[in-house]
């Protein structure tokens, strides 16, 4: 009886779901057309300014990849694809910091990438695809913050500019 191969670990098994998901967004960001939102995107990233009549910056950063590869939608979408791809890796390793293990943690991952918003923010370029990796960043950070403070054996105290709140409403 020839011997099985060790089943695949949680790394690796995660890696491949992100892999897989990515690749099946690469491919919808090639075959879907541009949209009007997109066009204008594209124009901005030509034409990099501090803002946009209704837009932040950061819009026209995801379309830089249209310099690289003028005229393609794939190019244009090259940003955005990356920033999902990052914000399911951030995701994915919070996930697994807050306790998911196995498969609820893939299905945590695959959950956020196919939902309709994940779907989108992570194919077309939209403020909110930016928004998602900065919330998924904010989140990853501020758990590590909490943890460390908590392993230093103190109380959080949270500074918000120059006020500090105190530690429970009441004190």
């Amino acid at each position: 009886m020839p011997a099985q191969a060790p089943a695949p670990s949680l790394t690796g098994r995660l890696t491949l779901l992100i892999l897989a998901i990515t690749l099946w967004r690469l491919a919808l960001a090639w075959l879907l057309p541009v949209t009007q939102d997109e066009a204008y995107y594209f124009d901005w990233a030509r034409n990099l300014a501090w803002g946009y009549f209704d837009h932040p910056p950061g819009v026209a950063l995801l379309g830089l990849g249209i310099r690289a590869f003028p005229g393609s939608a794939l190019g244009g979408r090259l940003g955005t694809l990356i920033a999902a791809t990052l914000t399911l890796i951030l995701l994915a390793s919070f996930y697994r910091r807050c306790g998911l293990r196995d498969g609820p943690l893939s299905l945590a991952v695959l959950l956020a990438a196919t939902t309709f918003p994940g779907m989108g923010v992570g194919v077309i370029p939209t403020p909110d695809t930016g928004l998602a990796l900065a919330w998924a960043l904010a989140l990853h950070e501020a758990l590590a913050a909490c943890r460390a403070t908590a392993a230093a054996g103190s109380r959080p105290g949270w500074r918000w500019g120059s006020a500090q709140w105190p530690s429970t409403p009441w004190s």
